[in-house]
This record gives C-alpha cells, structure tokens and sequence, in this order.
C-alpha cells in the first residue's frame, strides 16, 4: 500500500470515530486488552550490508511502513482514574525497500519484547507511556547482479513508546501509537553467490539502528 495512502487512510479513522456519541467509559474496561496497529515508518541510524552506498538511495530506503501488536495485562478493574503500570508484550514488524540499476534492498526489521506502561486517563481517553526490551531480527533480502544476497543480524534492542486510545464502544477503541525502537549493531553475517561470511565492526555500519513509527488502529478491551 501506497505510504501516502496509509497515512491519509489512518487520519481519516481517527477523525471519522471521534465523532462517534458514546456514554462516559472506564478506561481500564476488561481485565486484558490486544490492540493491532500500522502506518509509516522511518529506518534510523546506520545502514548494514546496502548494494548501494549514494546517500539519495539510502535517504529514499528510510521510509518504509510498520505494524504492530500490543497486548496488555490490566488486572482487576478499578474506577478507571487511577494511574496504573501495567505489563505486556509487543511485536513489531517493518519493511523497506530500494532499487537501482544493478541492484536492490528489502529490509525487514521483527521486534518482539515484554514491555511495561504507564496508564491513565478519564472517560472514554486513555493515555499511555512504555518502555521494553528484547530481540530485533534483521534481514536484508537484497539483489546484485542478477544473484541473491543476504544480510542478518539478531540483536538485542529496547523500544520506548506513547501513544493514546478514544474507547467508541465498551470493549473498543481506536488507538494512536508512536513507537521508537532501537538497536546496536557490531557484527552481521552476509551470503552471496554460495558463499558466507561474518562482518565484524563496520567501518561504515557499527553504531545504533532502528525504527520509528507512527501507527493507527483498533484496541480490544476483554
């Protein structure tokens, strides 16, 4: 889907539930809530492993589209004004690509780690801060030549998110996220034409990688 379109796609589905009548809500309805999420996303930091190293091409491969999954542990139900910290997990995946005359890159970054909030909010508004840590798994499905390449590296990572929910049924809201998710990268292992090797502090590689995103979409409290 066109990044453009997402985007346009994800602003109208916040206008459009707004607008919605809905009596006075507890926030915290439900003892769980499983929330889906996509929208645009921006690869930050240093790239590994391109076939092309112009700075348009790697400028046009930082954006990309991301989606997400949070669910999240409310426990008992309370009066819905309290603040609350509250575990969960997340998963994350985004996608990137890029192509020139001899060649192309499609990253694909998965991010899955426990993570905890900070809740609060009144009515049908509920506001939230979180913090994780766990794996991204990144891979460079890339082309040179007409020959396959490959690029990966697993490696430890943290995310930092905010974001916010309006609740337009009982057990429903729409949700907003921003999320930033972040990296190292020291090594990564490469193969190209039946051969493999491991890439060990980059010259033009070693430091942080990630992704930023902002993502729309629906929250189910149970």
């Amino acid at each position: 889907m066109d990044k453009r379109i997402l985007s346009i796609f994800c602003a109208a589905l916040l206008l459009g539930l707004s607008g919605l009548p809905l009596r006075a809500q507890n926030v915290f309805a439900g003892r769980s809530s499983l929330s889906v999420q996509a929208g645009p996303s921006w690869y930050t930091g240093r790239f590994l492993g391109l076939t092309h190293a112009g700075a348009d091409y790697r400028g046009d491969l930082r954006r990309g589209v991301a989606w997400s999954v949070d669910y999240w542990w409310r426990g008992a139900r309370g009066d819905g004004h309290r603040v609350r910290v509250q575990p969960g997990l997340l998963y994350q995946g985004s996608t990137y690509s890029n192509s020139w005359q001899n060649g192309s890159d499609r990253l694909h970054l998965h991010y899955i780690a426990p993570q905890f909030g900070l809740f609060g909010g009144r009515d049908r508004w509920l506001w939230q801060a979180s913090v994780g840590a766990g794996y991204q798994f990144f891979k460079n499905h890339s082309r040179v030549y007409g020959r396959d390449r490959r690029v990966s590296m697993n490696k430890l990572a943290a995310n930092l998110s905010a974001g916010g929910e309006y609740a337009f049924a009982h057990h429903w809201a729409v949700a907003l996220r921003l999320h930033w998710l972040l990296s190292t990268s020291d090594r990564y292992n490469v193969s190209y034409h039946d051969e493999h090797w491991n890439v060990e502090h980059p010259a033009t590689g070693e430091g942080y990688f990630g992704q930023l995103s902002l993502q729309a979409g629906l929250a189910w409290r149970f």
